[in-house]
């Protein structure tokens, strides 16, 4: 995510994501850059510095509750998604 946009690497490089699991296919994910980070990091700074994220708490605190019913609601593909990237079951 860059300047609230969910980007793919600027060189069109993926990478295989591993799986713990034998026989589990692997997804292929965007292999962005240095540069890349450092353009996600100075974009959450400027959304820091030049809006009211910082002081306005309901504001914040509204995304942090559409947040955790987002969360709930994909609770069980999260733990599946969760249990293929780290491999193991409860």
């Amino acid at each position: 995510m860059i300047d609230g946009k969910l980007v793919e690497a600027e060189s069109g490089k993926t990478f295989r994501q591993r799986q713990p699991r034998p026989k589990r296919s692997s997804e292929s994910v965007s292999d962005a850059s240095a540069g890349e980070m450092h353009r996600a990091i100075d974009a959450a700074r400027r959304a820091f510095d030049e809006t009211d994220w910082s002081t306005n708490h309901a504001f914040r605190k509204k995304c942090l509750e559409q947040l955790q019913e987002a969360l709930q609601a994909e609770q069980e593909e999260l733990r599946e998604q969760l249990i293929l990237e780290v491999g193991a079951r409860a």
